[in-house]
C-alpha cells in the first residue's frame, strides 16, 4: 500500500511541475522568470523539471516492478536541487530584492510548494541508502549550471538589464565574489545532501527502520 501511495504522490508531483512550468511558458508575470523556451535559462524552472522528471521516472520504474535503487539517487540529487532554489531564493534573493514578491504567478510552485514537496516525499518514503560518494553528487546540478552560466557570460559578456546574461546577479560585485557565490551554492548543495541523509537517519531511528 506505502508503495502505491508513493507511485500517486509521484506522478502528482510530476503533473505539478508540468502545470506551473505550462502556466510560466504562457505567460505567467513573476521575477526572475520568462515565458516560452528562455524560462529555461533559469535554475530555478531546470532543478523543478528536473525533479518532475524524476518523479515521473520513479513511478514508472516502481510501476514496473523493477527496483528503484538508481532512481532513488536521481531523487536525492533532484530534490536537493530544488531545495537549493528554495534555499537561494529564501536566504539569498530575498534579503537583496526585499521590495520584489518572490513567491508571485508560477514563482510560488517552483519557489516554494513544489521543493517543500519533494522534500517532504523523499524524507517520508526514501528507503534507499545513499553512499557518500553518492552523496557528493548532490553538487552536480549546481556545478554544471554555474559553469554554463559564466561561461555564457565570459563569451557574450555581461550585459546591461533587461538584457543581461547575469539574470541572478550574482556578478553585482565582480568576478571574484560571483566565483566564490557558486562554488558556495555547490558546496551548500553537498552539504544539503548530507542534511536530509541526516534527516532520513533520524527518522529511522525513530521508526526503528
Amino acid at each position: 500500500m506505502k508503495q502505491k501511495i508513493r507511485i500517486v504522490i509521484n506522478f502528482i508531483l510530476a503533473l505539478s511541475v508540468l502545470l506551473v512550468w505550462g502556466y510560466m511558458f504562457l505567460g505567467s508575470e513573476s521575477f526572475l522568470s520568462s515565458p516560452g523556451l528562455t524560462s529555461l535559462k533559469y535554475f530555478t524552472v531546470l532543478s523543478n523539471i528536473f525533479a518532475g522528471v524524476t518523479s515521473a521516472l520513479w513511478a514508472i520504474v516502481a510501476i514496473k516492478g523493477k527496483d528503484t535503487k538508481a532512481v532513488d539517487i536521481l531523487k536525492f540529487v533532484s530534490t536537493v536541487a530544488v531545495m537549493i532554489t528554495f534555499s537561494v531564493v529564501l536566504f539569498f534573493l530575498r534579503p537583496v530584492y526585499k521590495d520584489v514578491p518572490m513567491y508571485s504567478g508560477a514563482n510560488l510552485g517552483f519557489h516554494l510548494l513544489i521543493p517543500l514537496a519533494e522534500l517532504i516525499e523523499f524524507v517520508i518514503f526514501n528507503k534507499t541508502k545513499i553512499s557518500i560518494k553518492e552523496r557528493l553528487f548532490a553538487g552536480i546540478p549546481a556545478f554544471l549550471y554555474g559553469a554554463v552560466y559564466l561561461l555564457n557570460i565570459g563569451i557574450n559578456g555581461k550585459g546591461e538589464w533587461p538584457d543581461t546574461n547575469d539574470w541572478y546577479g550574482f556578478l553585482n560585485w565582480g568576478l571574484p565574489i560571483g566565483m566564490v557565490i557558486f562554488f558556495g551554492i555547490v558546496l551548500v548543495s553537498i552539504l544539503l545532501g548530507f542534511l536530509i541523509i541526516g534527516i532520513l537517519k533520524i527518522r529511522d531511528k525513530i521508526t526503528g527502520n
